[in-house]
Parts: structure tokens; C-alpha cells; sequence
């Protein structure tokens, strides 16, 4: 479970709530949504396209009580981010990771010790 918390407390149905926990999909979903992003190819650049139809798809479907579907109407803007994040999140944690391992880091052997690059 994914507990994602609001920038403020909201009310609605006499209920009120700061957080919204989302359940990790499950293949059933995958298989029933669908990819949350498309890789289109045209002359040799790649272009990602967030599909974000079926992003709204998963937060309705993942969303657990007492937060119902319809509540998430009235999240604004920067809370809704927070959530479409936290979706991203379970499809792509495991990739992040392994590209954040994978760049190089900068090194510099020519240096003389001195921060600022600087020889004295």
C-alpha cells in the first residue's frame, strides 16, 4: 500500500481526509488498463507519451477507503500530481533505480584537492 499525503485536509460526504492510500495494481489491472505511458518512434527520436486516461484509469481503480472515487474531484492540483506520482511509482521504481546506478559519476583526477578547481 501507497499512502500519499495531501498537501491539506479535504472534506466531502461529512468525511474528512489528508491522505489517500493506493493499493500496488495487480496483473489483473495491468492486463485491464493497459501501459500508463506509449513509446512512439519517429526518425530515429524516441517520444513518450503519458497516457493519461489510463493513469485516471488506475488511481480510480487502486484508491482504497474511506477515500472514494468521486472524492478525488476536488484534490487540487499539486495533491492530483501527488497521486498521479505515486501510481508511476509502481510501475517504474525498479527502472529508476537501475538508470540512477547506471550514470557515470563526475570525477575529476586532475584535480589539486582544492574545491573550487582552482591551482595555487
Amino acid at each position: 500500500m501507497e499512502t500519499v499525503r495531501l498537501s491539506k485536509a479535504y472534506q466531502m460526504h461529512g468525511k474528512s481526509f489528508d491522505a489517500v492510500v493506493l493499493r500496488p495494481p495487480t496483473l489483473a489491472d495491468r492486463m485491464d488498463i493497459g501501459p500508463i505511458e506509449l513509446d512512439q518512434y519517429a526518425n530515429g527520436t524516441v517520444i513518450r507519451m503519458e497516457l493519461t486516461e489510463n493513469l485516471n484509469d488506475y488511481i480510480k481503480r487502486l484508491v482504497q477507503p474511506p477515500v472514494t472515487i468521486d472524492v478525488l474531484d476536488i484534490l487540487s492540483l499539486q495533491d492530483a500530481e501527488a497521486l498521479i506520482g505515486a501510481v508511476r511509482g509502481f510501475f517504474y521504481p525498479a527502472a529508476l533505480l537501475t538508470e540512477a546506478n547506471n550514470k557515470p559519476t563526475s570525477s575529476s583526477s586532475s584535480s589539486d584537492g582544492m574545491r573550487d578547481g582552482s591551482v595555487h
